[in-house]
């Protein structure tokens, strides 16, 4: 019987280790993005989002619209949230509503907002409703904000 040599043992130890190391690597990377996956709330991702440096192209196109402004990681409202994208999915009126992220970008986008506003705006609105590229209704969340307080007040786009 032929002796096999003592380098081939080292060789398939050192692919096993490095196999195995491999392996580990990667179920480590993908467990740490499905747990950044749960901890990020982002109910609103079915929107058609837009940056708000295109804010002003998207009213010269899209003239009549509601805007949906929040944070992307605001968890007080996630409930709430769920709640309004069943109605939204429901009444198919995702081609109506476009998402703005307004995380770090208050003062940016308080300025943007406030070209198309008739009166000077001190906050930002969390639903805007255009017509002819014009802000027509604002609404404002509150700790007391419920999804047919938003409902509610979408109607109003399409009733008009």
């Amino acid at each position: 019987m032929r002796k096999i040599p003592l380098k081939n043992y080292i060789i398939l130890f050192i692919i096993v280790v490095l196999s195995g190391s491999a392996f580990i690597y990667f179920i480590n990377l993908y467990n740490l993005r499905s747990n950044y996956e749960k901890s990020t709330h982002y109910t609103m991702s079915f929107l058609n989002e837009i940056h708000i440096n295109d804010l002003e192209n998207y009213l010269i196109e899209n003239p009549d619209m509601i805007i949906y402004i929040n944070e992307k990681n605001d968890l007080e409202l996630e409930n709430v949230e769920t709640k309004l994208k069943n109605h939204i999915i429901e009444k198919d009126y995702i081609n109506d509503i476009v998402y703005i992220n307004s995380n770090n970008t208050n003062k940016k986008l308080l300025k943007k907002i406030n070209k198309f506003s008739k009166t000077k705006l001190q906050n930002i609105p969390n639903v805007i409703i255009t017509k002819d590229g014009m802000i027509q209704n604002k609404l404002y969340f509150d700790e007391n904000i419920d999804e047919f307080k938003i409902i509610e007040f979408m109607e109003l786009y399409y009733n008009d």
